[in-house]
């Protein structure tokens, strides 16, 4: 008769497998912040508005504009994020996610302020659009413009990295 017969250091080696396979079949996942979504954060770069430095993320590719500024809590008040699109239009926004109020700037390519519209935590409307045809769009904390006396017309120096190299011309 044959036998199977396991030693203590085998033995031992299939009590931990077997026990850790029964531990973590049974453990259900509670929601933890680990399954929240959070935050996007950029690289900053100071942009000048007006005649005030601020500091912002630029938003350039597609999956970052898309994600902007939701699942935060605050922005302190000298930042912003910046977006920067293929090619200039009539481009909507809306506030899926985002938790902060704030106020947008669209922007034509040469830096005039078009319009800006103060947009609403989690509003999913997406009613706020410029006038006219914009390439970028700056959102700040609502009220940021107003305060430091920004207007439709004003212009903006974009940050050093949409600056085109010799090469691009």
């Amino acid at each position: 008769m044959n036998r199977l017969i396991i030693g203590g250091a085998h033995w031992v080696f299939i009590v931990v497998i077997f026990g850790t396979l029964i531990c973590s079949c049974g453990q259900r996942h509670s929601g933890a912040s680990s399954n929240k979504p959070q935050p996007t954060y950029l690289p900053e770069e100071p942009m000048k508005v007006g005649e005030k430095t601020v500091t912002v993320e630029v938003a350039k590719d597609p999956y970052d504009r898309a994600r902007g500024l939701m699942y935060r809590d605050a922005m302190p008040e000298e930042h912003g994020m910046l977006f920067v699109f293929d090619y200039p239009d009539y481009h909507r926004f809306y506030m899926k996610n985002t938790r902060i109020p704030l106020t947008i700037a669209f922007i034509t390519e040469d830096g005039r302020i078009i319009s800006l519209h103060d947009m609403e935590p989690f509003n999913e409307d997406p009613r706020h659009f410029p006038k006219e045809k914009a390439l970028y769009a700056l959102e700040m904390n609502q009220g940021w413009f107003e305060r430091n006396k920004i207007t439709a017309g004003m212009r903006v120096l974009f940050p050093q990295s949409l600056s085109k190299s010799e090469d691009d011309q």
